[in-house]
């Protein structure tokens, strides 16, 4: 019996490559521990919609939601993949999982460790302390400009009727504007 269940969506390009060594990586702690993963392969991204005409498989959200106890999710990008109103094909995966899984914060720690060069000017040198570099940046995944883009990607991802905002009529100021005297 395995102890987590891992949602693994490869997405495009590197994200590929970047989520077979993932694997890999669940694969050798699993060898070499008492801790087990039963891996799901999602298929998703632009290369998928070319393939099959789905950014991901139905159903997919609901299982990141509702089965997997993690999602890892590779880059998700590929030439030429855009949908019929011009998002980005595998748009809905990303900014669908962000708003429907309420992920509001992207978390980047950055942290040295003793004993681990980093590369400055070409070449690997230990230039800080480790202990004098220990923080965590944190910006907003879901608001500002995000906003739209978000809710029509998690209507998709969700498989909801796509929403449509109201057009807002402004007489007022359209008076104004056009008034020339």
């Amino acid at each position: 019996m395995s102890d987590y269940r891992i949602a693994i969506l490869p997405g495009d390009g590197t994200g590929r490559e970047v989520a077979i060594e993932a694997q890999r990586i669940l694969d050798t702690i699993e060898a070499n521990t008492n801790i087990g993963f039963e891996q799901t392969v999602i298929p998703c991204g632009g290369k998928n919609y070319l393939d099959t005409g789905e950014e991901w498989a139905e159903g997919s959200f609901e299982f990141c939601r509702d089965e997997a106890d993690a999602i890892y999710l590779g880059a998700i990008g590929h030439p030429g993949a855009t949908l019929a109103n011009g998002d980005l094909a595998g748009g809905s995966v990303i900014l669908g999982m962000r708003s429907g899984l309420d992920l509001y914060a992207n978390v980047r720690p950055i942290k040295l460790y003793e004993g681990v060069p980093h590369k400055i000017h070409g070449k690997f040198t230990q230039v800080w302390q480790p202990g004098l570099v220990d923080m965590t940046i944190l910006r907003e995944n879901t608001e500002g400009l995000y906003h739209s883009l978000l809710r029509r990607s998690a209507d998709r991802a969700m498989g909801r009727d796509p929403y449509e905002p109201p057009e807002l009529q402004f007489p007022g100021l359209s008076g104004e504007v056009a008034y020339d005297p």
